[in-house]
Order: C-alpha cells, then sequence, then structure tokens
C-alpha cells in the first residue's frame, strides 16, 4: 500500500465518483499488494480500519466538543450569577474576566478592564506594588485574603478583599 492511495480517496466519497474512485484504487491496491506479495484486498482493508479509526476519532472529538460546552456553560451561569464582584487575573495581574456583580459594584464595564493590568484599581502606584509582594500572591502563604482599597469608575474607593 503506498500512502498516495489512501490521500487519494476522501472518506467522504460516495456515490458514482466514489464508487469509480474506489474501484480503481481496489484495482491500483492489487497490484501493488500483487507486487509486494501480501494478498489482495489487505491493503483495502488497512484502509477501512483507517477509516473506521477517523470516524471513532471524529465521534470523540464531538463528545469532547460538547461536554466542554456544557462545562463552560455551566461555569458561564454560577459566575454570572454570583452576588459577589469577581474579578479573574492572569499570573501578570492582569484581568481576564469580570463578572457582572464586579460590572456593577465598581462601574467598569468587561471592555474598559479585561486585558489591561490591576494597577488601575488600586489608589495608588505602591498600594499595587506592596500587594504583588504580598506572601498571599508569591505564594508563600495559604488563600486567606487580603482587605485592601480598590478605585471604582467614578474615583470613589472600596474595601474589598483579594485571593490569590
Amino acid at each position: 500500500m503506498t500512502g498516495v492511495q489512501t490521500c487519494a480517496l476522501p472518506i467522504w466519497a460516495s456515490g458514482v465518483v466514489g464508487r469509480r474512485l474506489r474501484r480503481q484504487i481496489a484495482r491500483l491496491d492489487d497490484k501493488s499488494a500483487l507486487a509486494s506479495g501480501a494478498p489482495p484486498g489487505e491493503s483495502i482493508a488497512e484502509i477501512d480500519a483507517v477509516r473506521r479509526r477517523l470516524r471513532e476519532d471524529q465521534t470523540a472529538r464531538e463528545r469532547t466538543l460538547a461536554e466542554l460546552h456544557r462545562s463552560e456553560t455551566t461555569f458561564r451561569a454560577m459566575f454570572d450569577s454570583m452576588s459577589d464582584a469577581v474579578m479573574l487575573t492572569d499570573e501578570e495581574r492582569r484581568i481576564r474576566l469580570v463578572n457582572p456583580a464586579f460590572s456593577e459594584h465598581f462601574g467598569y464595564t468587561p471592555e474598559q478592564v479585561i486585558g489591561r493590568s490591576t494597577e488601575m484599581l488600586y489608589p495608588h502606584a505602591e498600594a499595587f506594588h506592596c500587594v504583588g509582594r504580598s506572601p498571599l500572591l508569591t505564594g508563600q502563604e495559604d488563600a486567606h485574603g487580603i482587605e485592601l482599597p480598590l478605585r471604582r469608575a467614578d474615583g470613589s474607593t472600596v474595601m474589598a478583599e483579594t485571593r490569590a
């Protein structure tokens, strides 16, 4: 069996064109099988096995994507319905996700904060850097939380709790 033969037949080939292609490949396969000493039809069985495996892989992929979608939907429903203001950040303290309670409490739309540094929420840069050096955020302490003032969109401050 040659790689060219297996690539020449699309998995979805059907109808008259598909039957012609299958017959041509079968003839080529029988010729190459005879030349290689393999029994006729053995390479076709190999192609069928590959097709089965591709269908199984596609089915597994579709199941996994459906499960991922269900999981994401569940997460979103829980995250969006939380009454506490929640902000998720990355290792560099950039805001990645906020819930509606965050927007309501702080006055920022998601578009205004996502992708930006959390420094924008601190009343001054020193507070941002001080929290960044905190044992909580450096992984040296359990996540009990730190209470600190954060700035709302209107410039006022509110006490908030942060956790790693």
